[in-house]
């Protein structure tokens, strides 16, 4: 990354959740539209005009909150859901070396 070519991006917290905007930024169709904006070939730019275009929903501060705790606790329990697959594939294949 060139320094010449880095933002920063500074959430006013009386408007955005830093949470919610996290999140916003990691999905469609905010990632998408900057994908389809960037232009070059080997290094992709953009231009903070277009940026700022991107289509980015902003709801009150009391629903981006709610937001953010409901994809957080999606995020716990995609973990969660993960160990146990991994608990279960390793009790498996005990069991099928127990039997073996």
């Amino acid at each position: 990354m060139l320094s010449d070519k880095t933002l920063q991006l500074v959430p006013n917290d009386n408007v955005i959740d830093h949470d919610f905007m996290l999140q916003g930024l990691r999905r469609e169709p905010y990632r998408g539209f900057v994908e389809r904006s960037a232009n070059g070939t080997e290094a992709k730019n953009i231009t903070q005009e277009t940026l700022r275009s991107a289509p980015f929903w902003v709801p009150s501060l009391k629903t981006q909150k709610a937001i953010a705790e409901r994809l957080k606790c999606f995020g716990h329990a995609i973990v969660a859901v993960s160990e146990q697959r991994s608990n279960l594939f390793r009790l498996r294949d005990s069991l099928t070396k127990a039997v073996s």
